[in-house]
């Protein structure tokens, strides 16, 4: 099957494989151990956006922030996955399992401020999931969004002014997408302009 090289770099090769929708990245060679598992080399690319396990023996999927999302070589088993989890939930202080005062399910944050969500069964019957959110360093701006072309100067102008209100009523937003589309990316930067003197005041739906 005829393949196209997209980038190369570390370790790292990202190519496109006959007509597939989604691009390949794959991890040459093997990470060193460590306690998340075949995944330690995926936190620490800066160029993903999510690293995803749904369960079974399956691949690793991920989000990149320049060609979407990629199906990867990095194969997990259910009992890898288990384990992996579980190191992972020691780091949020949850104590991930089956038994008495345990919990299948867990929400945290790893020491980079990575978001980080895991089932086990009974949750998810086929197996432990894994969703890793990974977050830039230096977050992004509504100028970055207008160089990339998400937005124009006009429509970034206009949202200032409406967040602003011009002091006496501000507007009201909704902002709406699917996984990995840029939501938190596009709250974050529309976050900037709100006055630094005013109180802000979240609701989070952690069911």
């Amino acid at each position: 099957m005829a393949q196209t090289i997209l980038e190369q770099y570390g370790l790292v090769t990202i190519y496109t494989e006959g007509n597939h929708p989604s691009p390949i990245y794959h991890v040459d060679g093997a990470a060193e151990p460590n306690p998340h598992g075949d995944l330690q080399l995926l936190l620490t690319d800066d160029n993903l956006e999510e690293v995803m396990y749904n369960g079974g023996q399956q691949e690793v999927k991920v989000a990149h922030r320049k060609y979407g999302m990629c199906r990867t070589n990095l194969i997990i088993d259910n009992e890898s996955g288990l384990q992996i989890a579980k190191n992972i939930a020691s780091y949020t202080n949850v104590p991930l399992g089956d038994g008495p005062g345990m919990v299948p399910i867990f929400d945290g944050r790893l020491h980079d401020g990575s978001r980080v969500n895991g089932t086990i069964p009974p949750v998810s019957p086929d197996g432990p999931t894994l969703t890793i959110r990974k977050f830039k360093e230096d977050p992004l701006t509504m100028i970055d969004l207008i160089k990339f072309g998400t937005v124009n100067t006009r429509l970034a102008a206009m949202m200032w002014v409406w967040i602003e209100g011009l002091d006496s009523r501000p507007a009201n937003f909704v902002i709406a997408g699917g996984t990995g589309s840029g939501k938190t990316t596009t709250l974050n930067c529309l976050g900037m302009y709100i006055p630094w003197d005013r109180r802000l005041l979240t609701v989070e739906d952690t069911a």
